[in-house]
C-alpha cells in the first residue's frame, strides 16, 4: 500500500472509512489503465506526465482550440496528475464531444 501525505480534501474522502486524515492510501497507481474524457478538449497540462496522447475531434471545432472553460481539461487532471489523481500512471486520451460554442 502507497499513502499520499498532504491529499487533497476529494482523495481524502475516498478512503475515509477511519475517517479524514489529510492522507491517501490506495493499492494501485493506474498503471495500464486508458481512460477517455469525453468533454470539451482536453489541453497539454504538466500535471498529465507526458501520458496525454492527444485528442480526436467529434464536434468540427477543432481540439487544438482551447475550451472557454477548460472543463475537459479540469475532468483529466482528477483522472491523473504527477503529484494527486485517483490512477497517477494512466494514459488519457481526450474525445472532443462537447461543443465548445454552447457551454
Amino acid at each position: 500500500m502507497a499513502t499520499q501525505v498532504n491529499a487533497p480534501w476529494g482523495l481524502d474522502r475516498i478512503d475515509a472509512r477511519a475517517g479524514l486524515d489529510n492522507a491517501f492510501n490506495y493499492d494501485y497507481d493506474g498503471s495500464n489503465v486508458d481512460i477517455y474524457i469525453l468533454d470539451t478538449s482536453v489541453q497539454p497540462h504538466q500535471d498529465y506526465n507526458d501520458r496525454f496522447l492527444g485528442c480526436i475531434d467529434y464536434t468540427g471545432e477543432g481540439c487544438d482550440v482551447p475550451s472557454p472553460d477548460t472543463h475537459g481539461t479540469h475532468v483529466g487532471r482528477l483522472k491523473q496528475r504527477r503529484c494527486a489523481g485517483l490512477v497517477l500512471a494512466c494514459v488519457l486520451y481526450s474525445r472532443l464531444s462537447v461543443n465548445k460554442t454552447y457551454i
